[in-house]
């Protein structure tokens, strides 16, 4: 009888025992690796809240993918709310400290057993991208009116609905900016004229190829012309960083890239060559277009690694 009582009394006890609950945080750094203010190499996260009297000095985030950094608490009790924050190399610099100048911590309230918490650093996870699209060759043939039709893009970004116009300073390109896709996304889209699915006004049509682009992290531009017309002639998409410049432009004109420049060609709205300059193996170059008679021309600007730009630009 007074081993049961002992064993009942035990057991009763155990029942008022107040257990410790966990909580697991990750958070991805994909954003900030790639660009470039975290360095998977040299660089640390760790977690600084209310649970450890924000001080993360020993609460280092571990990663075995250099993506998803974790770290755990054990002790933490069901219930109570916590307010937290990540941080590179445990700054609380703006450069380096999630939500900087003053912006909310992340909070949580614990529930019983355990907990997992996951978030994207600085809730970096989407990109601004900026689609443009060159209408110059179809408003050339006539298919394309800058003064009556209109141009949109529809795709996966809108559900593939088009109601928002792209909008243009000269006649010529046309853009628009989707300000949050998801980073690392693939976007299929196709430009259009007024709107239209028709063949006369859809790229690509009768069942072609959709347009791709793979969200990079930070700003982006997706730049092509239109169904992929150059003066009547297929071109591939346009890729690279490229400045030309100045445009207009009277006589030397100057090319800088962000990687290394093979060959310049121009060509008039005909699309016929008046000046290509080659073998040049440098990522700048200028030259002296004075000859040129005024009007618009074609530059093309191609590397190694293919064409890098396709661009028009005025003679005056």
């Amino acid at each position: 009888m007074k081993r049961t009582l002992l064993i009942l009394m035990i057991v009763i006890a155990g029942f008022g025992i107040s257990k410790a609950d966990s909580l697991t945080l990750n958070v991805n750094m994909s954003y900030w690796t790639a660009t470039g203010v975290f360095n998977p190499t040299t660089d640390f996260v760790d977690v600084a809240g209310s649970f450890n009297g924000w001080n993360g000095a020993n609460c280092h985030l571990t990663t075995i993918d250099n993506i998803i950094y974790t770290f755990t608490f054990d002790t933490l009790q069901a219930g109570t709310s916590y307010d937290f924050k990540f941080r590179i190399n445990g700054s609380w610099l703006d450069a380096t400290c999630e939500f900087p100048s003053g912006g909310p911590n992340r909070s949580y309230t614990m529930l019983a057993g355990a907990n997992v918490y996951n978030a994207w650093y600085n809730n970096d996870s989407t990109s601004p991208v900026t689609f443009e699209v060159n209408m110059w060759y179809y408003a050339l043939i006539g298919t394309f009116n800058p003064l009556t039709d209109f141009v949109d893009v529809a795709g996966t970004m809108n559900g593939w609905s088009g109601s928002l116009h792209l909008s243009s300073t000269n006649d010529s390109i046309y853009s628009i900016t989707y300000d949050s896709l998801p980073f690392g996304s693939v976007q299929q889209f196709k430009f259009r004229i007024n709107g239209s699915w028709n063949d006369a006004t859809c790229e690509f049509p009768s069942g072609g190829a959709n347009r791709t682009y793979t969200v990079p992290a930070g700003p982006s531009t997706y730049y092509g012309w239109y169904n992929n017309m150059v003066v009547g002639i297929q071109q591939p998409a346009l890729v690279g960083n490229v400045q030309v410049y100045p445009n207009p432009v009277s006589d030397m004109m100057n090319v800088i890239s962000s990687k290394e420049i093979t060959t310049v060609v121009i060509s008039n709205t005909l699309g016929q060559e008046v000046a290509r300059y080659e073998n040049l193996s440098n990522d700048n170059a200028s030259f002296n277009v004075s000859d040129l008679k005024n009007g618009m021309y074609v530059i093309t600007v191609s590397g190694n690694s293919g064409v890098q730009l396709i661009q028009k630009f005025f003679k005056n």
